[in-house]
């Protein structure tokens, strides 16, 4: 069947040939461009998941290590600067932050748990060693929340703002300038066109070797 296809497809103006043919101009017009956004969209989405997880062994690492907290920020512009600037880019990574305040949620609900088991256990008097740990445990879970949170709202919003800019290479719309009056009336070459008009130029006014001048049209 396959070679049967195969030998058809290659006849002019045969079944397998226009089935063959619109497949693959489907493909170019709509399957490619579709599968390039998707694919932005998702490393988008993954990225910024991925980045808000990171922040706080990224924020613990530069409390320890002064080079690190030196080097590190440069280090994450410079590899965000090969980010391709599309809208389905910064889409994906918009949900990408959503995600990770999300899961900052719900690290800072288990880490509350945590807290207040370990001060229950701790009002025993007898499970405080039990507690105690919970306790801490639960301080470094709510406080690596807060880093979550903190690093999945502000990669949101850079992107929102992003969003909000023109793309690079495209120019802006210059603010309108306005232009003096000119009387539509106006026929004589000797005569100003209106005010603030003046004379630049050789000759009388009026002349072939000259012409009026408004400093403010320049």
């Amino acid at each position: 069947w396959f070679q049967a296809t195969l030998i058809n497809a290659g006849r002019e103006n045969s079944t397998a040939r226009e089935v063959i043919i619109g497949a693959a101009t489907f493909w170019e017009q709509v399957g490619r461009p579709v599968a390039q956004v998707g694919g932005e969209f998702f490393t988008g989405m993954v990225y910024q998941a991925v980045k808000s997880n990171l922040e706080p062994v990224g924020s613990l690492s530069m409390g320890l290590n002064p080079q690190v907290r030196q080097e590190l920020p440069d280090r994450v512009r410079e590899f965000e600067s090969g980010f391709p600037e599309t809208t389905a880019f910064r889409l994906g990574r918009i949900l990408g932050g959503m995600i990770g305040l999300a899961e900052s949620v719900a690290v800072a609900e288990h880490g509350g748990t945590l807290i207040t088991g370990g001060i229950v256990a701790c009002g025993t008097g007898v499970l405080c060693e039990a507690g105690a740990p919970a306790m801490a445990l639960g301080v470094v879970e709510f406080a690596a929340a807060a880093a979550m949170a903190t690093a999945s709202l502000r990669g949101t919003a850079e992107q929102v703002v992003a969003l909000s800019r023109p793309p690079r290479g495209v120019p802006t719309a210059e603010p309108s300038v306005a232009r003096p009056p000119i009387d539509p009336d106006h026929y004589d070459p000797t005569q100003p066109p209106g005010e603030g008009w003046e004379w630049h130029g050789r000759g009388e006014p009026g002349g072939n070797k000259g012409a009026w001048v408004n400093e403010q049209t320049r």
